[in-house]
């Protein structure tokens, strides 16, 4: 569910962008080359070592953790999803994304708030909505625009959702995914039912992605 709704804001995001130079900072299998390579120049760099081989990466580029391994200013939009939360030095690594973005350019960031922990042990940063927007005003950006990704109800079926899967996946035997598949769709559906009769804003605090847009 979250995937699917980043993909949306960032096809909303770039869909009016053409011929510019991308970088996806954290790119993993790159599932957004084709999305982003429409229109513009697509680059996809990743981090050698974390919880994901590097085999199973579709990274144009590897970094150290430390340096970018490009000039000033070489890009005119930085796409950076569920990613700042798995590096070890955020500071340096946000100075960097700046070094390297052009002025005037702009980050389209997404960070996990209220979701488990992922690729661990590489999971170090979680931010509040104002942290997020904290953090980033301290290096003088100005903020774009803000969102908070799948709110009250749809965070905790995410959530769940999420966590129940991991554990099939990690914990069960073959012989007992089936089984429990089966019986995860029903508890999900009967969490969605009961939930229908609750108010519609009752989880209201809570939400799982945040999602900023920056401007140097």
């Amino acid at each position: 569910m979250i995937n699917w709704k980043i993909k949306r804001e960032l096809k909303n995001f770039i869909d009016d962008i053409e011929n510019k130079n991308v970088l996806d900072f954290g790119c993993g299998d790159s599932r957004y080359r084709a999305l982003i390579e429409k229109k513009n120049k697509y680059t996809g760099l990743d981090i050698e070592e974390n919880s994901f081989p590097k085999e199973s990466k579709a990274a144009d580029v590897f970094w150290d953790d430390k340096t970018l391994p490009f000039e000033d200013e070489s890009f005119d939009i930085i796409i950076c999803t569920e990613v700042l939360n798995q590096v070890d030095d955020i500071d340096n690594t946000i100075n960097e994304l700046k070094r390297v973005l052009k002025k005037g350019g702009k980050l389209f960031i997404t960070m996990v708030f209220i979701f488990g922990e992922q690729d661990i042990p590489y999971d170090f940063t979680r931010f509040t909505s104002f942290g997020i927007k904290k953090i980033f005003e301290k290096k003088n950006f100005k903020v774009v625009e803000f969102k908070k990704l799948l709110k009250g109800k749809n965070s905790i079926i995410q959530i769940i959702e999420s966590e129940f899967k991991k554990y099939i996946n990690e914990k069960c035997s073959k012989n007992f995914k089936f089984l429990l598949q089966f019986f995860f769709k029903i508890i999900l559906l009967a969490i969605k039912l009961l939930f229908k009769f609750l108010p519609k804003d009752i989880f209201y605090n809570l939400h799982t992605v945040n999602l900023i847009i920056l401007e140097k």
